[in-house]
């Protein structure tokens, strides 16, 4: 009697379990297959693919969305508004404080003229209306992504839901996005102001030369 060498066997039939051999004897192709021998998962369509991994097209163009915007400058601090991002299901993590208040107030006066879906100029009147919900501007900054809106009269910061960052990557960078505020402050761009001022740097360089020939 002749027997089989089990190296033979396996050889034959390869590492695969008895349900990857069944999987492989049913006739039907498969549009994916991920694992390693043993722990193989079998996708049929790519609807079923796209579905597991999370990957509809909603999710797909906000993913494209968020790629391009992290490859102009991750580490670019500037805050910019994205009018067509949703915000649904974001939630309040931050109210701004008095002096905060005044800097988010001049910072969005700023974005006015400049923002043409008009959602800025909206949130003010709702702001100075002192509505109990204002809309939201959803807007970046540093690849964190949030929403500016107001209360009662309060700019708040709001996070997570389907398209912004959760509550904890907001607070990570709270006090980041806070100094980046901070330079709408009354102080601030009164500073500017006075050190970029053509008349002030004139006068300073008049009453410089006025020295210079007296001395001669």
């Amino acid at each position: 009697m002749e027997f089989i060498d089990k190296s033979d066997i396996m050889k034959g039939i390869g590492p695969d379990t008895t349900a990857d051999l069944l999987e492989k004897a049913m006739g039907h192709k498969y549009f994916k297959r991920e694992g390693s021998p043993g722990n193989y998962k079998y996708y049929y369509t790519e609807e079923q693919y796209k579905k597991a991994k999370g990957t509809s097209k909603e999710s797909e163009k906000n993913n494209k969305e968020e790629l391009e915007e992290k490859k102009g400058n991750e580490e670019e601090l500037s805050i910019t508004v994205l009018p067509n991002r949703s915000v649904r299901g974001s939630g309040h993590f931050y109210t701004f404080n008095e002096k905060e208040q005044e800097s988010v107030l001049n910072y969005l006066k700023k974005l006015v003229e400049s923002d043409k879906s008009g959602i800025v100029r909206e949130v003010l009147k709702e702001t100075k209306d002192k509505e109990k919900y204002s809309s939201s501007i959803p807007v970046k900054m540093g690849g964190v992504f949030f929403c500016i809106y107001s209360s009662y009269g309060d700019f708040r910061i709001g996070g997570g839901g389907d398209n912004l960052s959760s509550g904890k990557v907001i607070r990570e960078k709270l006090e980041t996005i806070l100094s980046e505020i901070g330079k709408f402050s009354k102080e601030e761009l009164g500073t500017k102001k006075e050190t970029e001022d053509p008349k002030v740097k004139n006068e300073e360089q008049y009453n410089k030369e006025k020295g210079k020939k007296t001395d001669d």
